[in-house]
């Protein structure tokens, strides 16, 4: 009965692809009664410790098995964005930038305006070497003191920073604001815009506004309302990644990681692969996956990867799920845990050969004991007995009496009967027997009907496997095949019980 519900599982998994597998496996994060959740980090050094931000920071060091609220901000100031940096945390607020020292233990306040015409409203933020870069409401910042504040000159003075990332190999910086997409070479001493707006291929309308960016490698994607762009000469050039699925939706979250993109939009999550076909070349591949199946809500504010989880944030709640290629090949083992109690009762080749050999009396001890009996041959000697009877005076005629009487009579004599006994050796047998070249040729003929019950043992064993597995793994619907299998099946059986006497059989019933 097991091995009919694994095989509808497997059937129905194969058969109506992956979203019949994550159709509930999105997981409510407990812990956390907090519904309004808009930022989530984890810490590098160790992947369990997780921050999650809202009006209060909370903190998991069990990759969010439980939760302790470890910092309150004032004002009811809302936490847009965390990042984490060794043992520091820093998150950025709508009432400044609040920094950690010691994984969330103790706060204080590093930044909160420069001046009256500066917001302290933060909404990203990254660190490189010993500058941060604080993306506010209204301008760049960057200090290497957590004291001293600079802001950017030119448009990014003042422009509304949405997200803000530095490429750790290039140590280029990007930027994604209200006014376009921007880079620096310089460490933000001058920047360039390369993108304001496109248009949508498919809507024919202006894009309104740019809200994340992700880099992976040489790679650079763009995510907005109505917008999903890739750039593969770091940000100078652009062109439009197919999303028809997707017409209309305000990206707000992209995530991309192991050749696949992630987006987090106003109608949920969506996933798709992509193919590396070069060193500068690669192509979109298959149509975007739902991957939202099972949340309450679609209205997603940001996803993030966790090791191999994926986490939505949500208006009602943080979820996560395990990721896809992680459950398949859990499905996988599954499986294959399956197949092996399958044969968990019946004995394993080498028994089945063993007892294959001791049937048909082939096995090579018996050449060895031979051999070692012939070896004691010179050590024991020829023994032989004989026995010898004289008859010469046994019978013979008796005469010559002075009385002449009972002369020349026929008279029985004695019965003289010898024995002998003799021992012999032949010592040249310890250094060759010639009882070994009869025995090199039995030994010959046995190693070829050895082998022969060999073969034919284990290609019978190995077959009876291949189709039991057949049948478990996809049983056939047509009636007659499916009996002609199992008949196979018991011909096999049958086979491997005439090798060993029987005993294949009796061993899977005991």
């Amino acid at each position: 009965m097991r091995n009919k519900f694994a095989f509808l599982f497997i059937f129905l998994f194969y058969n109506f692809g992956i979203n019949l597998a994550i159709a509930h496996e999105w997981e409510l994060v407990k812990g956390i009664e907090d519904t309004k959740i808009n930022a989530i980090v984890i810490n590098e050094q160790d992947p369990n410790i997780i921050y999650l931000g809202s009006k209060s920071i909370y903190k998991s060091k069990d990759k969010g098995k439980s939760w302790n609220c470890v910092f309150s901000l004032p004002s009811m100031a809302t936490v847009n964005f965390l990042l984490a940096d060794k043992n520091s945390i820093y998150a950025a607020s709508e009432s400044g930038l609040f920094k950690s020292d010691d994984n969330g233990k103790k706060w204080h306040r590093i930044f909160k305006g420069v001046d009256e015409e500066s917001s302290v409203l933060c909404l990203d933020l990254d660190k490189q070497n010993n500058f941060i870069y604080i993306g506010t409401q209204s301008g760049l910042f960057r200090s290497n003191n957590n004291k001293i504040w600079q802001r950017s000159s030119g448009k990014l003075s003042s422009a509304a920073i949405y997200s803000l990332k530095i490429d750790s190999h290039t140590n280029i910086i990007y930027t994604v604001t209200d006014q376009g997409f921007f880079k620096t070479n310089d460490q933000g001493k001058s920047w360039r815009r390369t993108f304001v707006s496109s248009v949508s291929e498919e809507t024919k309308e202006k894009i309104k506004r740019l809200n994340d960016l992700a880099i992976d490698g040489k790679r650079i994607y763009l995510s907005g309302k109505d917008c999903l762009l890739m750039s593969k000469d770091k940000g100078e050039t652009w062109q439009e990644i197919d999303r028809k699925r997707l017409s209309g939706a305000d990206i707000r979250s992209l995530v991309v990681s192991n050749n696949k993109i992630y987006l987090g939009t106003n109608r949920g999550v969506f996933k798709r692969e992509i193919k590396l076909s070069g060193e500068k070349e690669e192509e979109i591949r298959n149509g975007w996956e739902e991957i939202y199946v099972g949340l309450p809500s679609l209205n997603i504010k940001k996803i993030a990867l966790v090791e191999n989880d994926l986490w939505a944030i949500t208006d009602k709640g943080v979820f996560k799920q395990t990721e896809i290629a992680s459950r398949q090949k859990k499905i996988e083992r599954n499986i294959e845990q399956e197949i092996f109690e399958l044969f968990a009762n019946e004995p394993s080749i080498c028994e089945v050969q063993e007892k294959a050999i001791e049937y048909a009396e082939v096995h090579p001890d018996k050449i060895k004991n031979w051999r070692r009996l012939a070896a004691k041959r010179a050590i024991l000697p020829k023994f032989s007995v004989g026995a010898n009877r004289n008859v010469t005076d046994l019978y013979h005629w008796e005469g010559g009496s002075t009385a002449k009487i009972d002369d020349d009579f026929l008279r029985k004599g004695r019965d003289v009967v010898e024995w002998d006994v003799s021992l012999s050796w032949d010592f040249g047998d310890l250094i060759w027997n010639a009882d070994q070249t009869s025995i090199d040729a039995r030994s010959k003929l046995m190693v070829q009907l050895r082998e022969d019950v060999l073969d034919e043992t284990t290609r019978t064993y190995f077959e009876r496997k291949r189709l039991k597995i057949e049948l478990f793994m996809s049983l056939p619907e047509d009636r007659k095949k499916r009996i002609e299998k199992n008949l196979r099946l018991e011909e096999l059986t049958a086979n491997l019980d005439a090798l060993t006497g029987g005993w294949f059989s009796s061993e899977i019933g005991r």
